[in-house]
């Protein structure tokens, strides 16, 4: 109960000089501070619109769809971190994209954007796990049939 009691106090204590703190801090001027990194807190409160909705589920089962693939061995690992590197910085893109707005929607052009990006990651998705694993590249096909000698180029 002892150790109760300080761990109470030291707690207000620590409080109202944060507090006293800030309030000291707020009267006084200082010079803006470099622009702060991106983060979750400097979202306005609020759920998300629907166009986010849309957005944060896709990226939800790109996430699964290549996870399901290292799962059953039609990715290999090191194949799927260049592909859930993409999913993370779609994600990063809608959060940037949010805080430019102020609030927890997006505009047409970003959704646009965004849509754009998933597009290309499920396509990627797809080829790599039907490739056996090859990176998306490897596997697009080739347009130069002059190699192919089943290719029946006289007509």
């Amino acid at each position: 109960m002892k150790r109760f009691s300080w761990m109470f106090l030291l707690a207000l204590t620590a409080g109202s000089v944060n507090w006293a703190v800030a309030q000291d801090a707020a009267t006084t001027t200082a010079a803006p501070a470099a622009a702060p990194a991106v983060s979750q807190s400097m979202l306005p409160a609020g759920g998300p619109g629907p166009r986010v909705k849309l957005i944060n589920s896709r990226l939800m089962e790109q996430g699964g769809r290549i996870k399901q693939g290292v799962k059953s061995g039609t990715l290999t690992k090191a194949t799927a971190q260049p592909l859930l590197a993409q999913v993370k910085a779609v994600r990063a893109q809608e959060k940037a994209d949010m805080v430019q707005n102020g609030t927890r929607s997006l505009t047409d052009d970003q959704l646009a954007s965004l849509t754009q990006m998933l597009d290309a990651n499920s396509k990627a998705i797809y080829d790599a796990k039907h490739s056996g694993g090859a990176s998306a590249a490897a596997s697009a096909p080739s347009t130069d049939t002059s190699s192919d000698p089943d290719s029946d180029s006289s007509n």
